[in-house]
């Protein structure tokens, strides 16, 4: 382990990039003694301390260009007031030195360049952010670090298709412009509400590249866009070119759909893995993102959230995405079928997503003969059970009393149905799945019986017509989650139907 100023040529080859592929014990067993683990993660990640190793699972200084960004400013403020000879021209010199070592490829790294798709002038992901472009140009830009405060002259826009509250509870990622040589990372966005949903804008002083990160935690995902962003003067009309839309997953089975609680998710764009989604398992249909790319598959948690629905490209430098697709599958996707992602293939196991066709659900209304029913099995005082969310603006949960008002129970008789947390009720967090409904009472009042849902199952679908009555949990001899209960999806998010099952 070392600081980027110590890096010698011969070590440049021998920096460790693959910190996602590197479990918490083998991390834990390199910390430096008085520093914490997630203050070492962060370190090595912003490129402040670097992990040298004789066989590294991913050379950083060849693909996490953005590590050399943080490096770089790290040096250019040290060169600010140097305490020792020849400090001050530490940042070109050790810039040229990182350029030249990237000139010369070693032999062991010839067969894993990543592959970057190509949608004409867009490319939209890439889980190595930056191009050696973008290193060559710091070198000729002075860092400002005084006190001097610039005036805010530009700005970015992009939009997600669903409500803040939704895109919190159900994905759970934020997002945020990555820092440059003249600015931090910026994270501070404005929010209004669009025709879809809503519109995040944030505003900078330097019209200089940026990158959009989306992120759990310090963790970028698979939809990170790999290119820099147009930037534009204050109160340009028109200026959202970026935009997302978050889907629920499903399958059907019957004339139902439903949830799986088994297997794996694949977002795929232009036949390249852009994130790949484990679900839970035991009974419960949410899912994680895995620390699998294209280049390599690792089905490990990849992120510290669990989502219940998927973030999706919408538009990209103001053009529709179009070659996108869903895959649901019961295994782990093998190496061979990743690397033959053919028409046949996809056909048989994924949806293309058809994003014009998506946002005319969000409009959808509700069947007439739907209402009656929704009124009576699935609204929040009728509902079975529910899921605990965040507050709005918060990273805390909602409290007991809170959640026993919507469904109209006491918060003792809230906590009398759910008796593992009555020895301490401080345990509930976000996510859990809490009884809200007596069961034995629901069954006497006449609602064990079946239905269909309004609507025969399309590729897209609102929750509300999906909705059925069905007694169980699961549907009948199937791993499958029904869908009749208002907290199992968010109505206010489409409903992607990726395959048929059993």
């Amino acid at each position: 382990m070392t600081r980027f100023a110590e890096l010698t040529n011969s070590e440049f080859n021998q920096v460790e990039g693959g910190l996602d592929q590197l479990s918490r014990e083998e991390l834990n067993a390199l910390v430096p003694e008085g520093m914490a683990l997630e203050s070492f993660e962060d370190k090595l990640r912003e490129g402040h301390l670097w992990l040298l190793q004789q066989a590294i699972k991913n050379p950083a200084l060849k693909h996490q260009m953005s590590a050399i960004n943080s490096a770089a400013q790290e040096l250019a403020k040290t060169s600010k007031e140097p305490k020792e000879p020849g400090v001050r021209h530490a940042l070109p010199e050790s810039l040229e030195r990182v350029l030249s070592a990237l000139k010369q490829p070693s032999s062991s790294n010839k067969s894993t360049k990543p592959h970057r798709p190509s949608y004409g002038d867009v490319t939209p992901f890439s889980r190595h952010p930056h191009s050696i472009h973008d290193v060559q140009s710091l070198a000729d830009v002075r860092p400002d670090f005084s006190d001097t405060i610039h005036p805010l002259r530009h700005e970015y826009s992009f939009e997600v298709a669903c409500s803040e509250q939704a895109l919190i509870n159900n994905v759970g990622c934020h997002f945020s412009l990555g820092k440059t040589v003249r600015e931090p990372m910026l994270g501070n966005w404005h929010k209004s509400h669009t025709r879809f949903g809503t519109k995040f804008t944030i505003h900078t002083a330097f019209n200089e590249p940026k990158q959009l990160m989306v992120q759990v935690g310090s963790a970028p995902m698979g939809v990170t866009l790999a290119d820099s962003v147009k930037l534009d003067e204050i109160g340009a009309v028109d200026s959202i070119r970026d935009s997302f839309i978050p889907v629920i997953p499903a399958v059907q089975t019957g004339g139902r759909l439903g949830l799986p609680t088994e297997g794996y998710y694949y977002h795929i764009c232009n036949r390249h893995l852009v994130q790949e989604y484990k679900i839970l398992g035991e009974g419960k249909w949410s899912f994680y993102a895995t620390r699998s790319t294209h280049r390599a598959l690792d089905d490990r948690q990849g992120f510290n959230r669990y989502q219940n629905a998927i973030l999706l490209f919408w538009k990209l430098r103001g053009r529709m995405i179009k070659n996108q697709r869903l895959v649901y599958l019961k295994q782990q996707i093998t190496r061979e079928q990743l690397d033959n992602l053919n028409d046949q293939w996809l056909d048989q196991h994924s949806v293309v997503i058809d994003i014009p066709s998506l946002l005319k659900t969000t409009k959808e209304s509700m069947v007439t003969a739907n209402q009656e029913q929704w009124l009576d099995d699935y609204s929040e005082r009728g509902a079975t059970t529910y899921f605990v969310q965040r507050q709005l603006g918060s990273s805390k949960r909602e409290s007991w009393n809170s959640i026993a008002m919507k469904h109209g129970v006491s918060p003792k008789r809230l906590l009398e149905l759910n008796p593992r947390y009555q020895a301490d009720p401080a345990s509930l967090k976000v996510g859990d799945e809490l009884i809200v409904i007596d069961l034995e009472a629901k069954a006497m009042a006449g609602y064990n019986n079946e239905s269909l849902p309004a609507l025969e199952p399309k590729t897209y679908n609102r929750a509300m017509n999906a909705f059925y009555r069905y007694p169980q949990k699961l549907l009948r001899n199937t791993d499958i989650r029904a869908l009749n209960c208002h907290s199992v999806v968010d109505d206010s998010l489409p409903i992607v139907n990726i395959t048929s099952v059993g």
